[in-house]
């Protein structure tokens, strides 16, 4: 699958597609290699841990980012994290191509 970075100055991506975006994102498997550009590659860790320094920027929005899931497991939608194996610039419209790693898929998990 590829993704795109964007910025569309005529119309701004849907709320809708946040979300698939995000959510996508967070389901990614531990390791997974994102190459965006020419040349940049970050492998990804795992889930980025929100604080509460977001209610700073605005009030409410940690509760925004934290969830729970059917069986009332902590659902953390503050992003992911990941190292950079490989730097470059990374421009808007860079295409992002996603290399799974090898199978069993290990769970993103808070890092």
């Amino acid at each position: 699958m590829r993704l795109f970075i964007t910025q569309d100055t005529t119309k701004r991506a849907s709320q809708e597609q946040r979300l698939f975006l995000s959510e996508y994102l967070l389901a990614l498997p531990r390791d997974t290699v994102l190459s965006i550009g020419e040349t940049a590659k970050i492998q990804v860790t795992g889930l980025r841990n929100p604080c509460k320094q977001l209610d700073g920027i605005q009030s409410g929005l940690m509760r925004a980012v934290l969830d729970k899931d059917e069986e009332g497991n902590l659902i953390r939608k503050s992003g992911i994290m990941g190292i950079v194996l490989e730097g470059g610039v990374i421009r808007v419209d860079d295409k992002i191509q996603i290399t799974l790693p090898n199978r069993p898929f290990a769970k993103l998990e808070r890092v």
